[in-house]
């Protein structure tokens, strides 16, 4: 392949790397996660959730008033007994017809009754009370859970956010190496053809500037996908056209201690607070469930109408009564209820130890990365300082025809892998800065309001 080939398909890979952004719509870090925070599943689920567990909230407090209920009951008998009542209770008896006929054999009697209960639970063994605090501890939960969600979300969408604008640095620094070589190439094309390089030198050159290409595709690829996986986080098309703005801003690390980390995280965490209401929701279902050994007195009042048609009113009865129940035997089902209550507060209690080691292994591990990607960046620095100054030098020297081609290509590698690595460790520290915030209950992306 001729020295011209290269410079067209490596041009062509250039224009095809920017050219997926070229006109289109500028994506900034903040509207990717207002983007996220309206279409994301995950926090779409965490709302319904919370609203799920409001409405529970809300069903457990009206435990506490009176229910009411209505019904209509139909009627037709011929019993003595029953056709004797239904007349009184109809306001029809009439005591010379009565004994006028056989009270024994009487004719059959329709009757419509129109009964309005209304039942308040005034003692339930404190079920009703533990219920409603259960209730609302899991509401408070769910909220929780919902806030975690979100900084989680937004989390994700800023590092996928980096992921892609990274990915097309890479572009821009394969495409730079690219050309470098091709410049390369192109002088030791020059020499071979005065005579002063070996066939073989220039072959290296070639299939160095190969690498460069398949480099340049390889990157150009990775960024399609960085960007995929943004908009996928962001709950939206994944091929969605979108120029995404660089660079992402910095966010300093927080300059506090690893224990005054580790109690932010204890006290602000929404995760560690929703835990924490979930074990007090366990503990609650335990008194729940016991309150079953407990009598229950409740307030009955009801109004009757009775009639022989459908809603009529010819009788009416009032009444009220009080009724205490004790359920004294029911083969076992409270005593198992107590023990399932008591067994799933020692799950929560367990999960929240868990949950805590988690915690504090996450902020070790933000702790590290923010300690390992400076000290990875700086020493990245220091190695692209030098990988430029061997070039520059080799540059002149082979331009004076007294360096190999060979030295020339390995100091381009040189360059270039120190180039990737300080992009990586500066990208590295930025995502380590805003795990840690999250870890420890800060905004991860605090450029968005919360």
């Amino acid at each position: 392949m001729r020295m011209k080939d290269f410079l067209a398909i490596g041009g062509t890979l250039a224009m095809l790397a920017g050219a997926g952004a070229a006109g289109a719509e500028t994506l900034t870090l903040n509207q990717a996660v207002a983007a996220a925070l309206k279409n994301s599943p995950a926090i779409l689920q965490a709302q319904a959730q919370q609203e799920q567990a409001a409405a529970g909230k809300r069903e457990a407090n009206a435990m506490r008033l009176p229910q009411v209920q209505a019904r209509e009951i139909a009627l037709r008998t011929d019993s003595p007994a029953d056709v004797f009542g239904l007349q009184l209770m109809q306001e029809r008896f009439d005591f010379p017809t009565f004994t006028m006929s056989d009270p024994n054999q009487p004719a059959a009697m329709n009757n419509y009754a129109t009964e309005i209960e209304a039942m308040w639970p005034i003692f339930t063994g404190g079920r009703v009370v533990a219920g409603i605090g259960q209730a609302g501890r899991m509401a408070e939960a769910a909220g929780e859970v919902s806030g975690h969600t979100k900084e989680a979300i937004s989390l994700a969408v800023a590092s996928a956010y980096m992921d892609a604008v990274l990915a097309q640095r890479a572009v821009e620094l394969a495409t730079r190496a690219h050309d470098t070589t091709a410049k390369h190439v192109e002088q030791a094309q020059a020499f071979f053809d005065a005579g002063m390089l070996v066939e073989s030198d220039l072959l290296q050159a070639q299939v160095q500037l190969a690498r460069m290409e398949e480099k340049v595709i390889s990157a150009t690829g990775g960024a399609k996908l960085a960007r995929a996986g943004l908009f996928r986080v962001m709950g939206i098309a994944q091929d969605a056209a979108y120029e995404l703005e660089a660079p992402v801003d910095d966010v300093a690390p927080v300059t506090v201690t690893f224990d005054e980390a580790m109690a932010g995280a204890r006290e602000r965490r929404h995760d560690v607070k929703a835990v924490a209401a979930q074990v007090d929701a366990a503990r609650l279902g335990v008194r729940r469930a016991r309150g079953e050994y407990l009598p229950e007195v409740v307030l009955v009042g009801k109004v009757a109408l009775n009639a022989d048609n459908v809603f009529g009113d010819d009788g009416k009865s009032t009444t009220i009564m009080a009724m205490a129940r004790w359920n004294l035997w029911n083969w076992g089902q409270t005593r198992a209820r107590v023990s399932g209550a008591r067994s799933g507060e020692v799950v929560a209690q367990q999960a929240q130890r868990a949950h805590s080691q988690q915690v504090e292994f996450e902020v070790r591990q933000a702790w590290q990365q923010i300690e390992e990607s400076g000290a990875r960046l700086a020493v990245a620095r220091g190695a692209v300082a030098q990988a430029e100054k061997a070039l520059s030098i080799l540059e002149e020297r082979f331009g004076q025809g007294v360096a190999r081609i060979t030295d020339l290509l390995d100091t381009e590698t040189m360059l270039d892998e120190a180039r990737v690595r300080e992009l990586n460790a500066g990208f590295d520290l930025r995502r380590a800065a805003r795990t840690l915030n999250f870890t420890i209950g800060l905004p991860p992306v605090p450029e968005v309001s919360r």
